[in-house]
């Protein structure tokens, strides 16, 4: 009798760790092969890209291990008027906005100053940590933001690549 109670209490035991590991969702089965290609032992590569339009100013740094995306940086330098704002006051409320929205997500930093006509934006989207769909379901996002596929769970750098040339992004060497 005690063996039958053990090998129930052993295949009970089973069956609700298979449950459990079944009910996780696609995003955290992503996040977590994002975070096993992050501790992977494969050396961690950086590309770096960059647009100049007028008087925005958009450079990208990409941190990625195989083909898969860890981390982006993006500093950008823009006038008020893109936002649009005619002021520093102005452009600070629309970035307030923004940042308010970007410090509830996880993975995601920001720092924005404004100097002269222009604002200063240091965007970093961990994406070990950060959720792709919830970040392009934000309804306030800055230049700094890009996301090149809303319905990816992880970003590939050849997709990104291919998406930022397309935007006629130079590759910083």
């Amino acid at each position: 009798m005690r063996v039958a109670k053990k090998l129930l209490l052993s295949i009970t035991a089973a069956l609700l760790v298979t449950n459990m590991s079944g009910c996780d969702s696609k995003e955290d089965k992503a996040q977590n092969f994002i975070q096993q290609t992050a501790a992977s032992s494969q050396p961690e590569m950086r590309k770096s890209f960059r647009r100049k339009v007028g008087d925005l100013d958009i450079k990208i740094t990409y941190r990625f291990k195989d083909d898969v995306v860890l981390s982006q940086t993006t500093e950008d330098a823009f006038p008020y008027r893109v936002l649009p704002a005619k002021n520093q006051m102005e452009a600070k409320g629309i970035m307030d906005k923004i940042s308010d929205a970007y410090s509830k997500m996880s993975g995601v930093s920001q720092k924005v100053e404004y100097k002269n006509d222009r604002v200063y934006e240091n965007l970093n989207i961990d994406f070990t940590q950060a959720n792709i769909s919830k970040l392009c379901a934000l309804k306030e996002i800055s230049i700094g933001m890009i996301i090149t596929d809303c319905s990816a769970k992880y970003l590939t750098m050849s997709g990104v690549e291919k998406f930022l040339v397309e935007q006629e992004f130079d590759e910083l060497k």
